[in-house]
């Protein structure tokens, strides 16, 4: 399995990732609490033998009461297991690019009342899940690739709030007013950026870059040895992350198949 994909699994476990179950090279990725697609697939692996292995794996899949999902990385290298997919009735969900950091860029940062804390508790804590919850509701944008979240969301971040030894969440004031979140997961030197958002009406005014740069400074502080991330490949999110010094590593794809 890929390296970059299998420590996304071990930063996450906690927070919306639970548990994994394996059969052969496949693992399936699974969350106890989120039932969407974006936490619960199973992992294909390259060259397998998709028409002996992939039912079985649907199986396993439905037993955890979750939708046929599975993730394939750089798709385009495996055109005979992508076009078995779709002979079978999968569709392509999203594709997103996995990210890891390389170096600083120098900017401007803004400081004019501005401040970044860490949330662990209390008012931080209620203001950040708020902004999160924000950031990533409503519609479809550019700005916004990921849609509304339901509830579940709150109940896995909040879970996570749990263990600050491994989840370190930061949130962005400007005066009195809550406006940019992320989170750093951290475990055995490896460190995934995840919840970056900024609610609406404070987007593109530096919020979110100062937030994901608390992210860095504490990977950075505590000696890690790579940084990754994920956003949704194409769009606005992405080509900033490049403003910050991250690069392309792989795309992954997640097919579906919807009961029938």
């Amino acid at each position: 399995m890929n390296i970059l994909l299998g420590n996304h699994f071990e930063v996450q476990t906690g927070m919306y990732f639970d548990y994994e179950t394996a059969y052969g090279d496949w693992c399936l990725f699974m969350s106890k609490t989120i039932k969407d697609s974006f936490w619960n697939y199973a992992v294909m692996p390259i060259n397998c033998d998709m028409e002996k292995e992939l039912p079985i794996v649907e199986d396993l899949l439905k037993k955890e009461n979750r939708t046929r999902a599975v993730y394939v990385v750089n798709e385009k290298e495996q055109p005979e297991s992508v076009s078995y997919l779709l002979e079978r009735g999968y569709e392509k969900m999203s594709e997103e690019s996995f990210m890891t950091y390389k170096c600083p860029v120098e900017s401007e940062m803004r400081n004019d009342g501005v401040t970044v804390l860490r949330a662990i508790e209390g008012k931080e804590k209620e203001d950040f899940i708020n902004v999160f919850m924000n950031a990533y509701g409503g519609d479809i944008t550019p700005e916004q690739p990921y849609g509304e979240l339901d509830g579940t969301y709150i109940e896995a971040l909040t879970k996570s709030f749990e263990n600050p030894q491994k989840f370190f969440h930061y949130i962005c004031y400007d005066g009195n007013e809550a406006a940019a979140v992320a989170s750093l997961c951290y475990v055995n030197g490896q460190g995934g950026i995840y919840n970056v958002g900024t609610v609406p009406d404070k987007r593109g005014q530096g919020y979110g870059t100062l937030v994901t740069r608390a992210c860095v400074n504490k990977w950075t502080e505590s000696g890690g040895k790579e940084l990754f991330l994920q956003t949704e490949t194409g769009s606005k999110v992405e080509a900033w992350y490049y403003t910050l010094g991250f690069e392309l590593n792989f795309y992954g794809s997640i097919y579906c198949r919807e009961e029938s």
